[in-house]
């Protein structure tokens, strides 16, 4: 039986980058990228296969009546159908590519396998799993910056998260010869190239698309203050100009240049996660150090929620500059964030036409919807 390559992320490991090298670059004849409704292909495998299809229309306003359902369903397994029919003539291996897979359950995994299955393909899994620090880091910076947030709640929503039931119930339906895993470590790929590192893992030749996408991560010190402007309000205040208020800030916060932020390995001890309790047989099948980042572990990085309300003296030289207002001297305390807060409300805001513009787009779709963690299931 032929194969078929899906990749299923994880989250937080380079997916689009993937993605669109293998829509735009691939040149290797052996291979034949196939997606959806674009590059990702999240829509069309959540319609032939996820439970969760009708709360993806309508977070992204899409009509998600059971007939429209039931259409798009018909259409997803008609054109993936026919491609893959053509792949299997043309005797080349089709890869897919899905970040929403990783959230499926064993039900949808099989239905899943099922599918390839009956039009000739034997499915070969590939994912990359963050180490646990570089990723609850990466997803509590994210959050900060899309949306208000508290630290109990993400500590409770990553508690959750069981790294190895999922590799078990990915061996139990594919079998484990047919599950390709790797740690996401940059520092040991190609050129730090997840493209390149995926390539090697599928015997793919493929040039990765030169990215020219700016980096829209924010610093630690970035992080720390819009934390704090966030805990100063109720955390259901929803009002649209604070919203848009709130996003032309976060943008001015890209300017203010600093380390990435990260968590300190303390932040375990208030977890009781099965990211801790696994790590030795995580470790073993990804053969690497996985639950910790190779990278050197810093005194100023983030302990606990008191962490995000010390700041350095740069951040506050920063913070007096853009706002006309003295300099702060206290580094720490309930009264020095007050302080910070009243600065950061006197930071003149972008006033041009389309930037404005552009921030109401991007708050419009975040209110429409209800975050849910990347790891659900």
């Amino acid at each position: 039986m032929s194969k078929v390559i899906v990749h299923i992320g994880s989250p937080k490991t380079g997916t689009t980058s993937i993605q669109a090298s293998l829509a735009h670059s691939l040149s290797d004849s052996r291979f034949r990228f196939i997606s959806g409704t674009s590059s990702q292909g999240n829509l069309a495998a959540l319609c032939l296969f996820g439970g969760n299809c009708e709360r993806y229309l309508k977070v992204r306003r899409i009509n998600s009546s059971a007939s429209n359902r039931e259409r798009l369903r018909r259409s997803a397994n008609k054109q993936w159908s026919l491609r893959l029919r053509d792949a299997l003539a043309d005797n080349v291996t089709p890869i897919v590519s899905s970040e929403t897979c990783w959230k499926f359950d064993e039900a949808e995994y099989r239905d899943l396998r099922k599918f390839f299955e009956d039009r000739g393909f034997e499915v070969q899994i590939v994912a990359f799993l963050r180490p646990v620090l570089d990723y609850l880091s990466s997803a509590f910076q994210q959050l900060v910056k899309w949306q208000r947030m508290d630290w109990d709640s993400f500590l409770a929503e990553q508690a959750a998260v069981d790294y190895w039931k999922k590799i078990k119930m990915l061996d139990h339906v594919f079998g484990t010869a047919n599950v390709t895993l790797a740690s996401y470590d940059p520092s040991r790929f190609p050129n730090g190239c997840v493209t390149q590192e995926f390539s090697s893992l599928i015997g793919l030749g493929m040039t990765p698309l030169q990215s020219t996408r700016r980096n829209e991560s924010l610093s630690q010190d970035a992080v720390k203050l819009v934390y704090a402007l966030d805990r100063s309000t109720s955390l259901q205040q929803v009002a649209w100009k604070d919203q848009v208020k709130r996003s032309l800030l976060v943008r001015k916060m890209l300017e203010l240049e600093g380390s990435e932020f990260k968590f300190h390995p303390a932040v375990f001890k208030q977890l009781e996660s099965a990211f801790w309790k696994r790590k030795d047989l995580l470790e073993q099948r990804l053969d690497c150090s996985f639950c910790f980042s190779t990278d050197s572990v810093l005194d100023d990085h983030v302990r606990s929620e008191d962490s995000l309300f010390d700041y350095s003296q740069s951040t506050l030289d920063w913070l007096a500059a853009n706002s006309g207002a003295p300099v702060l001297i206290t580094r720490s305390g309930d009264n020095l964030s007050r302080q910070v807060v009243r600065q950061l409300k006197q930071i003149p805001l972008y006033t041009d036409v389309d930037i404005l513009r552009q921030e109401a787009r991007n708050i419009a779709s975040r209110v429409r919807q209800t975050f849910s963690p990347l790891f659900s299931r």
